[in-house]
């Protein structure tokens, strides 16, 4: 461990950021389908 610190702080900090990125996704794509259903409420 003590070999690649820089490693290893890469490793975690791109993990978080892909946390991150699948995070917004998922709130995007809920964002879309509440809408979706708005829209389909309206014209039923």
């Amino acid at each position: 461990m003590k070999s690649f610190p820089h490693s290893t702080r890469n490793y975690w900090r791109n993990q978080i950021l892909a946390l991150g990125l699948s995070l917004a996704a998922a709130g995007t794509a809920h964002a879309q389908a509440e809408s979706s259903v708005v829209i389909a409420g309206k014209d039923g």
